[in-house]
Parts: structure tokens; C-alpha cells; sequence
């Protein structure tokens, strides 16, 4: 009887050993199953965290490249318009300098040689239309000689038009000598199948009393000037002093 109460009692802690251990290895799974439900949870969060930074992110080089896209835009339209501002004010210059003006005088010193000129305030414009192809010399002498002289030399060589403020110290000189100031302004020079045209500016009286001879209203006004011989004339330069 003792016996069979001892296999019982056996029995009974085997079952609930046994019991017990189940409830531990079920607990166990119910931990880890809920430990593994928690990580994947928290790395789906993660996942999403990252796609979202990686999103926004994104998005906001996307906006920053449209932004640099549309600043280089505006900048090129700014360079294009001040480019063509400045293209059309330099083209607005060259156009008034070779406008033709409107001329106070013109004399035909013959039927080769043609002057005209006009004075706005203290400065005169003048235009010769010499029907020469070399080089054409305009000038003011106070006594009719070439000594003491006051010239503008031009010529146009292979399209390209040279021109020059010169004087005669003496007479005889094989060239007039250039000045140091040069206070005669090209506007304009070219040569067609007859003709060489030179068009030129200086102020009535420059200044260079060394060199230049001021200019007065009523010499201008004058035929009389033209008439003794006392002003302009044309000059032919040696070959080698084109480029001098």
C-alpha cells in the first residue's frame, strides 16, 4: 500500500514537473515569439524611417536643383539682355558717327577735291572727298606757305584707314612731322573706285599752339581763305611714311 502511495506521489511530481516544464517552454515561445513580433516591428519602423529620410531628402535636392536651375536661367537672361544692351548702344554709337551731318559750308577747291564742314560749340567736323586713291592731306597755313603748317594726313591701305595730325616746320621738308598731340579725331575714312572720303573732328582751337592753329569762325566763314591758298590744299607723302 506504502508502495503504491510512493508511485503515486512519483507520478504526481513527474506529471507536474512535466506540466511545469511545458508552461515554461510555452511561456518561452509566447516570449520569444512576441520578442521577434517587437523586432520586426521596430525594423519596420526603422525601414520606413529610413525611406522617408531617404524621400525627403530627395525631394528637397530636387528642389534645390530646380532652384539653381532657374538662378542660372535668370542669370543668362540678365547676361543676354545686358549683352544685347550693349550691342545695341554700340551699334546706336557707330551708327551716329557715320550719320551724315548737316553742312554749314562746303567749297570746291576743284573738280578733284571737295570740303566740307560744320561747327557745333567749340568743336568743327570735317569731311574731304579727294578723288585720289593715295593719301589726302588737309591743312591751315597762316601765310599760304607750307612752313609752319597745321595738317590732317589719312589713307586707306587694303581697307583699313590711317590718319594722322601733323605740321611743316620748314619749307622743303620732305614730310610733314607728326604731332605729339594728335588733336584730330577720325569719324570716318574709306575709299571707293574714284575717291578717298575723310571725315574728322577737332576743337576750334586745341590748345597746341606749338602745332595746331586755332580755328576762328570768320576765317571759316570766309571764301577768301580758300581763295589765296591759305588753308587747304592736297599733300602726297613719300611711300615710306604710311605706317610712320
Amino acid at each position: 500500500m506504502a508502495h503504491k502511495m510512493r508511485q503515486t506521489t512519483a507520478a504526481a511530481v513527474s506529471t507536474t514537473a512535466a506540466a511545469a516544464a511545458t508552461a515554461t517552454h510555452t511561456t518561452a515561445i509566447q516570449s520569444s515569439t512576441r520578442a521577434t513580433r517587437v523586432g520586426t516591428h521596430s525594423s519596420s519602423r526603422r525601414s520606413s524611417l529610413i525611406t522617408c529620410f531617404i524621400s525627403c531628402h530627395t525631394v528637397a535636392s530636387l528642389l534645390l536643383l530646380f532652384s539653381l536651375l532657374a538662378t542660372a536661367q535668370a542669370a543668362s537672361k540678365l547676361t543676354i539682355r545686358s549683352n544685347n544692351t550693349t550691342a545695341a548702344a554700340a551699334a546706336a554709337a557707330a551708327a551716329a558717327s557715320q550719320a551724315t551731318p548737316v553742312w554749314d559750308h562746303a567749297i570746291d577747291l576743284n573738280e578733284d577735291f571737295r570740303i566740307l564742314w560744320q561747327i557745333i560749340n567749340q568743336d568743327i567736323t570735317f569731311e574731304i572727298q579727294a578723288r585720289t586713291l593715295g593719301y589726302v592731306g588737309f591743312g591751315f597755313s597762316p601765310d599760304g606757305n607750307l612752313a609752319g603748317a597745321d595738317m590732317a594726313i589719312g589713307w586707306v591701305d587694303k581697307g583699313q584707314t590711317y590718319f594722322q595730325d601733323r605740321h611743316v616746320t620748314r619749307n622743303g621738308d620732305t614730310e610733314p612731322v607728326v604731332d605729339p598731340s594728335q588733336d584730330y579725331m577720325l569719324m570716318l575714312g574709306y575709299e571707293n573706285a574714284t575717291h578717298t572720303v575723310l571725315r574728322f573732328r577737332r576743337k576750334l582751337d586745341t590748345c597746341d599752339a606749338s602745332h595746331d592753329i586755332a580755328i576762328t569762325r570768320w576765317q571759316l566763314a570766309s571764301a577768301e581763305l580758300c581763295k589765296t591758298r591759305a588753308a587747304l590744299r592736297l599733300v602726297r607723302l613719300p611711300e615710306q611714311s604710311r605706317m610712320s
